[in-house]
């Protein structure tokens, strides 16, 4: 990871020069777990910025996290700018089971999940809580999509 670490800073300076926004994502760690990843980065790097995977964060069972007052500098300081919802069916670090499914077809609580971040107002002033109570909407009347959303903020 330390490698990653760097490489971070290198990878940021180019795609500012682009004026793009690098995000990290709580993708799988083999070592360690992905929130302990972001939180050494966000100490190195206080204005980085990441993408949230509900799939990664069941796979490594740390979506309960995300309720966590020790992580609310990721939420509340608008680190997290981008979501990926979807879910996952497997238990921790199960491989054979690491595969993308739609909403409500894993154990991924996203009832709960779009409470908090509407709650907490993590969804940019109310921006996204349309299409949060939408999805929720869809899922309760037992629609899928075929993977799952991706959101995004469209301001910071």
């Amino acid at each position: 990871f330390s490698s990653n670490l760097e490489a971070y800073g290198i990878l940021r300076k180019i795609a500012e020069a682009y004026e793009i926004d690098l995000l990290i994502e709580n993708v799988v760690c083999n070592h360690e777990n992905p929130m302990k990843h972001w939180m050494e980065l966000l100490n190195r790097y206080p204005d980085i910025h990441f993408i949230y995977d509900t799939k990664m964060a069941a796979f490594h069972c740390q979506e309960n996290l995300l309720y966590d007052d020790k992580y609310d500098i990721l939420w509340k300081e608008k680190h997290i700018r981008h979501y990926h919802v979807n879910d996952y069916g497997g238990g921790y670090m199960e491989w054979s089971r690491l595969k993308t499914l739609p909403p409500g077809k894993g154990h991924f609580d996203f009832d709960k999940f779009f409470d908090y971040i509407r709650k907490e107002d993590l969804l940019q002033n109310g921006k996204y809580l349309t299409i949060g109570e939408n999805i929720k909407s869809l899922l309760q009347k037992g629609y899928m999509c075929p993977v799952g959303w991706s959101l995004t903020p469209s301001e910071h």
